[in-house]
């Protein structure tokens, strides 16, 4: 029973210094920028030592992965929604928490994070384009192309002073891939005298 007690409590303490940790960087990337902020800021802001810190992240990039994958990947896995509404979820995600992703999602801001967030799209354009094309005429090529131009179209989408709604901007986005697709099925079939 004491042994049950302590791992109980142990887990309610990482919980409650991981959310902290999190606030405390939400709060701190409307103020400073996030290539600016230190492991110290953060920790700071609740009175905790580094030690706290390192003893659940890397770094602020793997705090930020942390922050995603518990308030969006874990409530919405790619492998439970298909497409479009994956997509919407994602954009009402980022759309939601547009304050704080304004700052993280920034153009030419490389950080370990961005990678994150282009794998995580990139996993979602592998299994569309599975779907759309045969096997033999799936490469590398397709996915990197069709992966940079959602990752773009979304960073520039949430960078916008007022972003559109995100009903409205998957809407446009999946009636312009729709076309793209109809279009080519078309010159195939034309090509092929069907």
């Amino acid at each position: 029973i004491l042994l049950h007690w302590y791992f109980k409590h142990e887990m309610a303490n990482s919980t409650i210094t991981k959310g902290l940790l999190v606030q405390s960087l939400k709060d701190l990337v409307q103020e400073i920028p996030l290539e600016k902020i230190t492991i110290e800021n953060i920790c700071q802001r609740h009175n905790m030592n580094r030690k706290s810190f390192y003893y659940h992240f890397k770094d602020k990039y793997d705090l930020l992965k942390y922050i995603f994958q518990t308030e969006f990947i874990q409530s919405n896995p790619l492998e439970k929604s298909e497409g479009k509404a994956h997509i919407h979820n994602l954009c009402g995600y980022l759309y939601d928490n547009r304050d704080f992703y304004h700052h993280v999602l920034r153009p030419h801001q490389h950080n370990y994070f961005r990678l994150y967030f282009y794998e995580t799209i990139q996993n979602f354009v592998e299994e569309g384009v599975e779907v759309i094309l045969p096997p033999e005429k799936k490469d590398d090529f397709h996915v990197l192309f069709l992966t940079d131009g959602l990752v773009c179209g979304i960073e520039r989408w949430i960078m916008d002073y007022k972003p559109i709604p995100p009903e409205d901007f998957v809407e446009k986005l999946f009636m312009l891939l729709e076309s793209i697709g109809l279009k080519a099925y078309q010159d195939k079939q034309r090509r092929e005298g069907n």
